[in-house]
């Protein structure tokens, strides 16, 4: 028996925040973050990408899996990342939520996990919507390509709500030049490696550098 999906109308954009991702089958029931590696996933995902902060990061995955009901499993896979523990800030997210006063994810083990650029309504339809598959420190692609058909086959339907648009306050992505490296695009930072200087840009402040 066919599962029921979510069809998004012809000229409708999806996902609808850019980041490190490769978009598959919007109608898949899996997403993939491959955490801090690059990993190419040979199977019939939704979409797979790296997440390498434990806030605005997590804020932009959130965003572009609420937006498609689809998605019912979010596989978290590849290197931790270091620092920021990433991985083990969604597993808090899915468990325990975010503090509404200080917008804190509970009991997060990185160190800045502030869920403050989308409302509290995206965070609480992302726990309902998707089950997280623990798979962080596993890089085996063909491993994370059984576990997406094992979600497949458990696949319940598409979340039966429509899309979530969420209004983001989240920073802009950067594009570097040729001697320009963005480190951080969720924060507007980058790396000029001739000068070896750090650049910060934001549209709302000005921009300065750090020699």
């Amino acid at each position: 028996m066919d599962k029921p999906k979510y069809r998004f109308p012809p000229g409708s954009k999806w996902p609808p925040l850019p980041g490190d991702y490769v978009v598959g089958d919007p109608e898949s029931a899996v997403a993939i973050c491959t955490l801090s590696s690059r990993l190419e996933v040979k199977a019939p995902y939704a979409i797979r990408g790296a997440c390498r902060t434990e806030n605005v990061g997590i804020e932009r995955v959130i965003v572009n899996i609420v937006s498609n009901p689809n998605i019912r499993f979010l596989i978290l896979c590849g290197r931790e990342v270091v620092g920021h523990e990433v991985g083990g800030c969604f597993k808090a997210l899915k468990r325990y939520g975010v503090d509404r006063n200080s917008r804190r994810i509970i009991n997060a083990p990185g160190p800045l996990p502030v869920i403050g650029g989308i409302p509290l309504e995206a965070v609480e339809r992302f726990r309902e919507q998707v089950e997280l598959v623990d798979l962080i420190g596993v890089e085996d692609t063909v491993k994370i390509a059984k576990e997406v058909y094992r979600c497949i086959e458990r696949d319940p339907g598409a979340y039966p709500k429509p899309p979530l648009r969420v209004e983001a306050t989240l920073k802009p992505m950067v594009k570097g030049g040729l001697n320009t490296v963005t480190i951080a695009p969720e924060y507007g930072l980058s790396v000029n490696l001739e000068r070896w200087e750090v650049e910060y840009v934001n549209q709302s402040k000005p921009r300065f550098i750090l020699k």
